[in-house]
C-alpha cells in the first residue's frame, strides 16, 4: 500500500517547493535548496533523485480509496493518542478492514 498523506505538513510543502525550485533551476544544487527552504538534506536528496513513494503507484492495491482513508485515520488516531501504530498494528487493521468488507485474501 503506498503511503499517501492528505494532511497538510509544513515540511512536506517546503520539500515540494524546494524540488520545484531545483527543477526550474532557481536553486543550483540540492545543498542550496536544503539551506534555502530549511528542509532535511537527505530527505530532499532522496525525493529529488527518486521521486516520492506516491509517484511510484504502490504494489498492493487490496484496499479501495475509502478503506485506505479509514486506515490512515486509524494511524493518525493512534499518533494522537500518543501510541504510534507499529507495522504489525497497521497490517492487522488493514486485514480487519478487508475481512469486514468480505475481501480478505
Amino acid at each position: 500500500m503506498p503511503v499517501v498523506r492528505t494532511k497538510s505538513n509544513p515540511e512536506e510543502s517546503r520539500i515540494t517547493k524546494a524540488i520545484n525550485a531545483l527543477v526550474s533551476s532557481e536553486q543550483p544544487s540540492v545543498l542550496a535548496a536544503h539551506k534555502a527552504f530549511n528542509v532535511p538534506y537527505k530527505k530532499l536528496l532522496g525525493r529529488y533523485a527518486h521521486g516520492t513513494e506516491a509517484s511510484h503507484g504502490g504494489q498492493n492495491k487490496a484496499l479501495d480509496k475509502v478503506q485506505e482513508e479509514a486506515l490512515l485515520q486509524y494511524i493518525d488516531r493512534c499518533s494522537e493518542l500518543g501510541r504510534p501504530a507499529k507495522r504489525q498494528d497497521i497490517i492487522n487493521a488493514a486485514n480487519s478492514i478487508l475481512w469486514n468488507s468480505g475481501r480478505f485474501i
